[in-house]
């Protein structure tokens, strides 16, 4: 595995119910660097990780590495890109957590052996070999969203897709998983609504709202530039509302 870069250029996807999610999205992210993005609700996050492995197709155009995402190349770009759900229960339902990690490399044709291999390191790297045959739902969702991530290290990918990814959890499990993913080598991109958790996890930030782009720089200057954030109804780390009269 090596981290690639992600390139998108000008990246626009509509919803059936006629709702422009995505209105001409362009930006280029090196290769191994951990990008946030941030945003009110409906501003278009989520819709854009859902592009990078192809599971929603806009018009636009996403290169991830050598690879342009296009109908014959979706198997080669879904190798490479793991995307990492906001509720872990999307991606475990099998009896056990090794059968979970386990299901990507034995879909790609590893033998037993060799998944098993890479599912315990995947669980290892996240702190989970102890839980290997414990069934997910006897889990706390801080331990199942630490297992679905495995269930991505284990496809090996050059790019994570984090959505939320702290959602839920309670102020010690945020703090291991924040630790994970500070020390990840793969490119990370990183949707999310705690502004902290950015600014512990990426040097770098995208504000979008409505559908675009608005900021895009350092995360130290974005999450301390009050008024931009006010005007797109986010709130720095740590701010206070001024005292009703």
């Amino acid at each position: 595995m090596q981290p690639v870069p992600l390139l998108i250029r000008d990246l626009s996807f509509r919803y059936p119910s006629g709702q422009l999610a995505l209105n001409g999205v362009s930006v280029t992210i090196a290769a191994g660097e951990s990008v946030a993005v941030i945003g009110p609700n409906g501003a278009g996050k989520s819709t854009l990780l859902l592009h990078l492995n192809g599971l929603l197709r806009g018009s636009g155009r996403i290169q991830v590495g050598d690879t342009e995402l296009r109908r014959e190349t979706l198997g080669a770009v879904r190798r490479q890109v793991g995307l990492v759900f906001q509720d872990p229960d999307d991606q475990l339902f099998l009896p056990t957590c090794l059968d979970d990690v386990a299901f990507g490399p034995l879909n790609e044709g590893a033998t037993w052996e060799a998944a098993v291999q890479r599912s315990m390191q995947a669980l290892a790297a996240v702190g989970m070999t102890e839980h290997a045959n414990t069934p997910p739902h006897q889990l706390s969702i801080g331990q199942r969203k630490r297992v679905a991530l495995a269930t991505v290290l284990s496809m090996m990918p050059s790019l994570i897709a984090f959505d939320e990814p702290s959602a839920g959890l309670d102020p010690w499990a945020r703090r291991q998983l924040i630790g994970i993913i500070r020390h990840l080598p793969q490119t990370r991109v990183v949707a999310t609504h705690d502004l902290a958790l950015a600014l512990e996890t990426c040097r770098r930030t995208i504000l979008m709202d409505a559908g675009t782009i608005v900021a895009d720089g350092p995360t130290a200057e974005i999450l301390t530039d009050t008024d931009l954030l006010l005007s797109h109804r986010m709130e720095p780390p740590g701010y206070r509302p001024p005292a009703a009269s």
